[in-house]
């Protein structure tokens, strides 16, 4: 099995780079940052195809375990398309720019890194398709596969109804045009329970996944994949950004007070 998992380490590295530098490339063409958005979501799923299609032997554990990351990947895929077609450059990434411009750095390098620091994140967080998608072929589903689906789906449910709902949010409310301390904020459906609930059901599919994957040989180290996932949602790059962005104003530290951060909990008095 050694061999099976350094071979699709090999491939999902090959895959990963191949992607994230094209992308690169492009993005340096069009000038604009936010496709790699696009690969971030597209990607996990490629590489769970490519690494089912590439298993010596297919059998029902590892189809049942390829087949979630790549209906995360085509949802999340046709979302942020819709999401960030004809809307230019995300913010995050001009203001990326001019952190460079102001740091002296040439954007081709900046950005080469940002790049690279994506392709590194997509590597690790797909630990758990590496292992488990090199499973041996007396690996069948079995109790812990299917607790591991069941997350999976509800972490696929948080983030599909979340996404919605803010989208939703975000049309009603499109052409408002006051100060930023009054403008609307989402604080219903899912938002109610959960300052982030889209954030705690990507974390969730990827507990399932490691979870599924861990009942192979090995599978145990998929949990960091997992784990670092969660941690990018939560102090990395997910609610940690949004929030530095929004704390200044008094409704979402109300919001705050009253409302839980990441995992969904009954709202405060």
């Amino acid at each position: 099995m050694i061999d099976q998992i350094l071979n699709n380490l090999t491939l999902a590295s090959l895959c990963i780079a191949a992607l994230v530098y094209t992308v690169w490339i492009i993005h340096l063409i069009i000038k604009d940052s936010s496709i790699i958005d696009l690969i971030w979501g597209a990607g996990f799923g490629i590489v769970a195809a490519l690494l089912y299609w590439e298993v010596p032997v297919k059998t029902d554990y590892t189809q049942f375990l390829a087949v979630f990351p790549i209906l995360w990947a085509l949802r999340y895929t046709i979302f942020i398309f819709r999401r960030n077609f004809g809307n230019g450059e995300d913010d995050r990434y001009t203001k990326m720019r001019e952190n460079a411009k102001e740091a002296g750095y040439s954007w081709t390098f900046y950005s080469f890194m940002i790049y690279t620091f994506q392709a590194l994140s997509m590597l690790l967080v797909s630990v758990p398709l590496i292992i488990g998608l090199a499973a041996p072929e007396s690996v069948e589903i079995g109790l812990v596969s299917v607790i591991g689906g069941l997350i999976w789906v509800v972490g696929f449910l948080f983030e599909t109804i979340a996404d919605i709902q803010l989208d939703a949010f975000k049309q009603k409310h499109k052409d408002y045009n006051g100060d930023y301390e009054n403008k609307p904020l989402l604080t219903t459906g899912l938002w109610k329970y959960s300052r982030h609930p889209n954030y705690f059901g990507n974390a969730c599919m990827w507990w399932g996944i490691a979870l599924i994957a861990s009942i192979t040989p090995y599978g145990w180290i998929g949990f960091l994949g997992a784990a670092y996932m969660n941690y990018a949602l939560v102090s990395l790059t997910g609610k940690a950004n949004n929030e530095s962005k929004m704390i200044g104003r008094k409704a979402y530290r109300d919001y705050i007070e009253r409302t839980s951060g990441f995992v969904p909990m009954p709202p405060k008095s």
